[in-house]
């Protein structure tokens, strides 16, 4: 099972409230071990904005041309990741009023262009956005080639700029270093599988329900919904219900819903969710998610009683969500892999 699919998990309840096993932390990452440098590499420059001076690239956009792009090129040897599923570089930088760009997928370029030839698929992996100033630091890129397979046919080109947007970087190209990785997330219990019961006949939505569903009117004007009332309510799926508060769920929230028919209920373990850079204590997060889990060990047992089931939903994410609302976790190892070990505590605590 990759670690990165799947953000909701559903669970059977539990009949009751079961002791809390605590396991070693497991490594699902692999260590962090030094990248060779690469250099050598043969830039073509953008013709404006841009200028090489030595091992120092500096891509500067003014506010006037904004929304403009500059990008810098260079490919990169086949041999640096060939046979690979990813590729990790770094390098460092700095940047000053960066504007926010035009679309959140544009903007701060530390980017891999992956094109396959063999099947023309491509890949467009890039490190982590910024927008306004930024002190030198080290900009990070986990290359996953998106599903692809490794096969000898590939390119991959090194972008380095700004697009859609204005600002002014500073790259040091003697900073960069790179090496083939797994990307942040490696691929887990790759032998799980899961299997759905098929449907009977009786479970089968009909092309009719479906425009009932959606509000139809039929020849005469009348609404389907008015016409097939009763075959609506006959035929209600055997799993409907709805999303659980942020808030601590009580008994009497579970009860009201059972008695409204609810077979199902989304437990939501989410807190800020419109908050910047949030959840990057990573000692607080794993507290408060505890917290969480002990009001779901009560909703586990609540729902058991009435028959109902309890979708588990992690929606605050370590790391939280940056000024563009890119999710810090798919660029920072230690929240992909603080991600990785809240599943397994849950799945652990609740198994």
């Amino acid at each position: 099972m990759n670690g990165r699919e799947g953000e909701n998990l559903t669970s059977a309840p539990s009949p009751a409230p079961q002791e809390v096993r605590t396991l070693e932390p497991q490594v699902v990452q692999t260590p962090e071990t030094a990248m060779p440098p690469i250099g050598g590499l043969t830039w073509r420059l953008p013709s404006k904005y841009a200028a090489l001076d030595g091992d120092t690239l500096t891509i500067d956009i003014p506010a006037e041309a904004y929304p403009a792009s500059a990008v810098a090129e260079a490919e990169l040897p086949k041999a640096l990741f060939e046979g690979s599923s990813g590729f990790s570089m770094t390098i460092q930088a700095e940047g000053s009023a960066l504007a926010k760009p035009t679309q959140s997928w544009l903007g701060l370029k530390f980017q891999l262009h992956v094109h396959q030839d063999s099947t023309g698929r491509d890949a467009w992996p890039n490190c982590a956005n910024e927008v306004g100033d930024f002190p030198a630091k080290t900009l990070r890129n986990d290359a996953a080639f998106s599903g692809m397979t490794p096969d000898g046919t590939e390119t991959v080109t090194l972008m380095l700029g700004i697009q859609g947007s204005s600002g002014r970087v500073v790259f040091d190209l003697s900073t960069l270093r790179g090496a083939p990785s797994e990307g942040l997330f490696r691929h887990i219990n790759q032998d799980y599988i899961v299997r759905y019961p098929p449907l009977t006949d009786s479970e089968r939505v009909t092309s009719e329900e479906r425009r009932v569903m959606r509000g139809e009117e039929g020849a005469d004007g009348e609404t389907l919904v008015t016409r097939h009332s009763s075959l609506v309510t006959a035929r209600r799926h055997p799993l409907r219900g709805c999303m659980l508060p942020g808030r601590a769920t009580t008994e009497q929230d579970i009860a009201d819903l059972a008695s409204w028919g609810a077979t199902l209920a989304r437990f939501q373990i989410t807190r800020n969710w419109s908050a910047v850079d949030d959840n990057q204590d990573l000692d607080e997060y794993a507290r408060w998610v505890d917290s969480r889990l002990d009001n779901l060990e009560d909703v586990l047992r609540w729902a058991h009683e009435r028959g109902m089931k309890i979708t588990v939903d992690l929606h605050a994410l370590p790391g939280g969500r940056g000024v563009l609302r890119e999710m810090a976790m798919f660029r920072d190892a230690r929240y992909a892999d603080a991600f990785i070990e809240t599943w397994r505590r849950i799945a652990t605590r609740f198994k």
